[in-house]
């Protein structure tokens, strides 16, 4: 069959077509980076009429949950192809460190190091690690993807 051809060793894309790849994955990371602003959280939660079911996290106690898909990676998951870059689980990862240091922050560093990320006086979201979980993504493949 003709795509038995078609290996990693003998398969390379255009640089355009890698130029129009990058530009969808900045696409997809800029609304994540929509979706976690302190504005955007800070509108939901003030009116959970907005939240939409699927797409956002439930609202319980003031805060959102990370349980909706609308603040993950639905295309470039996985940007390498092989799972080394899980990009949904260190957004995750951040999102459950940040309840570990807010539940127990004797035993897991205190509140001083989501505040350094959080303009110092604004109440806590939930979401400053997961922003800049979001920003060090994006300097990471800024260099890779073009």
């Amino acid at each position: 069959m003709p795509h038995d051809l078609v290996t990693y060793d003998n398969f390379r894309l255009s640089d355009k077509t890698l130029s129009i790849l990058g530009g969808y994955f900045f696409d997809e990371i800029n609304s994540i980076r929509q979706y976690y602003s302190r504005e955007n959280i800070s509108c939901l939660v003030n009116n959970p009429g907005k939240l939409r079911v699927n797409f956002h996290g439930k609202l319980k106690d003031g805060r959102i949950d990370f349980s909706g898909a609308g603040g993950k990676f639905r295309y470039f998951a996985g940007i390498d192809g092989e799972g080394q870059y899980d990009l949904n689980a260190r957004l995750q990862h951040a999102y459950l460190m940040q309840n570990n240091i807010e539940s127990d922050p004797v035993k897991y560093g205190g509140l001083s190091q989501l505040r350094e990320f959080n303009n110092q006086d604004e109440e806590l979201d939930g979401f400053e690690l997961v922003r800049l979980e979001v920003e060090r993504i994006i300097d990471e493949f800024v260099g890779w993807v073009y």
